[in-house]
């Protein structure tokens, strides 16, 4: 993300903090085809209804993950040059560097596996465009995604799928890790909204 598009740029008030706007612990995922009509409205989307057209669609099924675990965005960092040369020795601010999110999958199938692995090839269409869209659902049954974008969800980039591993404790969890990479200012238009049924209890649908 370039910071310095805007070749006239004007101060923006900063809003007075009402609520506090906390993402939460990510209980699962929901991905979709961003490259055709969303399966969504801003209102459909926090709905049994919404959500019942949505994974039966058979244009754009929205992919509903299973409980993750250890799920993390962080903070995206500034890009810079070095500052040697530069006046007062200061280093010229590029950009906003891109995020890598991850989590764990606890006891994936192999069935689970290979579903993960079909979501790949919508998140490379080619190097550093994506046609996958996601939200991301917490465990107070909020849903956090983007109404201003067309796919009403954000962007994930490179979406990688690891192998389970095999552990060693008796009556351990095989984990398989799961990541891909998001824009540095994946969270501007970020919303939340109250899921008016129990999600987290509904999908995935069984099979």
């Amino acid at each position: 993300m370039s910071l310095f598009d805007d070749c006239t740029p004007t101060l923006t008030p900063i809003p007075r903090k009402i609520c506090a706007f906390n993402i939460g612990q990510v209980a699962k995922l929901a991905f979709w085809d961003a490259s055709k009509p969303s399966p969504f409205t801003s209102t459909t989307i926090l709905t049994a209804a919404g959500w019942t057209a949505a994974v039966t669609d058979d244009d754009n099924p929205v992919i509903v993950s299973n409980r993750l675990n250890n799920f993390v965005i962080p903070n995206s960092e500034r890009v810079e040059t070095a500052a040697d040369t530069n006046a007062n020795a200061m280093p010229e601010l590029l950009r906003g560097g891109n995020v890598m999110a991850s989590g764990n999958i606890r006891s994936v199938s192999p069935a689970e596996y290979a579903a993960y692995l079909s979501l790949i090839p919508f998140s490379q269409v080619d190097v550093g465009e994506s046609n996958l869209a996601f939200a991301m659902i917490n465990s107070a049954n909020e849903i956090i995604f983007n109404p201003t974008a067309a796919s009403l969800g954000f962007d994930a980039y490179a979406l990688f799928i690891g192998s389970p591993s095999a552990v060693a404790e008796l009556g351990g969890n095989s984990l398989a890790a799961i990541n891909f990479m998001m824009l540095s200012d994946w969270f501007k238009g970020a919303q939340k909204g109250q899921i008016a049924f129990d999600f987290l209890r509904t999908y995935p649908l069984a099979a």
